[in-house]
């Protein structure tokens, strides 16, 4: 596919969990080395049902290793969302400000990177 259709579809996929509020953020999170327990605790104090994806605006392997043994949780870089992801997961959490980079990565429309 076209990389303008594959960012519209991204930027669509975002669009809609924005109007069906199924969006979150969890700011301040710094791990200096991987603890599931309290990835986990931020999440359920979210209440969120169903799989989520976790956003951060870059690779961090800390956090996707306290991330990644979470029942339901999948953790991906900003750059790396695809309109599938956005898709198959109920509840997208942005951490840390990933929204800007996210923003970013799925372009804008009519820009040419």
């Amino acid at each position: 596919m076209p990389r303008k259709a594959l960012r519209a579809a991204v930027r669509s996929a975002l669009l809609g969990k924005f109007i069906d509020e199924e969006v979150a953020a969890l700011d301040g999170v710094s791990l200096e080395a991987p603890s599931t327990k309290k990835v986990a605790a931020a999440l359920k104090a979210m209440n969120l049902t169903g799989s989520t994806l976790l956003v951060t605006p870059a690779h961090d392997g800390v956090f996707f290793r306290s991330a990644r043994n979470i029942r339901g949780a999948t953790v991906r870089a900003a750059a790396d969302v695809n309109a599938f992801d956005l898709l198959s997961n109920k509840n997208l959490v942005l951490v840390n400000g990933a929204f800007e980079a996210l923003v970013k990565a799925s372009g804008t429309p009519g820009s040419h990177r």
